[in-house]
């Protein structure tokens, strides 16, 4: 496992057991074909069996060996972890000032797994409770049918890109176009039949902002 530390950690050099790199790559090249040393070959078993059997009777354990083939089947396996501790002994002494660290990462690790799993459990209680509502269903249900008649329209349009022009400074240009239009065509006429500026133009003013929005509204 990867780790951190502010401790300076000796560079590597080959398998030189005085460091921590070297004395890692000496415990990884640690021989796993030892293992079949632990293993004792048929001929050794019958061999040691048939000695035994010359007693006479014979007590076995719940495993079916023998005092002596325990000795016997056991001592290879004792030798090779006594020498699997033998390689692996530089390392873990070189090792041993950054478990404090190696620790706490472990540590923040399952913090943050447990924080994970109570975000999701958080958050699976607020689906469930805003699922169960009637009104939040109905609002999934206008969103899904808004979302699905969108993407109808958008097929339509051979997938094109609103166009919004209300961000363009032209645009307020055009609806002050569209009042002034309206001031010259009715201005008049409101003050011929009102016979007072102000509430000619006023009423002017109001019907230019009622078809400015209208045609907002329309485009």
């Amino acid at each position: 496992m990867a780790f951190r530390s502010n401790r300076s950690v000796p560079a590597a050099d080959g398998t030189d057991p005085t460091t921590l790199s070297g004395a890692f790559s000496r415990t990884i090249a640690f021989p796993t074909s030892r293992t079949l040393e632990a293993m004792l070959p048929p001929a050794t078993i019958a061999e040691r069996a048939s000695e035994e059997a010359a007693f006479g009777r014979v007590a076995v354990d719940e495993r079916g060996l023998t005092a002596g083939m325990r000795l016997h089947a056991f001592q290879p396996v004792r030798a090779l972890l006594s020498a699997w501790r033998e390689a692996r002994a530089p390392f873990d002494r070189l090792l041993t000032p950054y478990m404090k660290d190696i620790d706490a990462i472990d540590r923040l690790d399952a913090e943050i797994a447990a924080l994970q799993a109570k975000s999701d459990e958080g958050a699976a209680r607020q689906e469930a409770a805003l699922t169960a509502d009637t009104r939040y269903a109905q609002a999934e249900q206008r969103y899904r049918r808004a979302e699905a008649r969108y993407e109808e329209k958008y097929a339509e349009n051979n997938q094109r890109l609103t166009t919004v022009w209300g961000n363009n400074p032209l645009y307020a240009v055009a609806m002050l176009g569209i009042g002034a239009t309206e001031w010259l065509i009715n201005y008049d006429t409101f003050f011929g039949f009102f016979q007072v500026p102000a509430i000619a133009a006023g009423t002017t003013i109001v019907l230019g902002l009622l078809l400015a929005f209208a045609a907002h509204g329309h485009g």
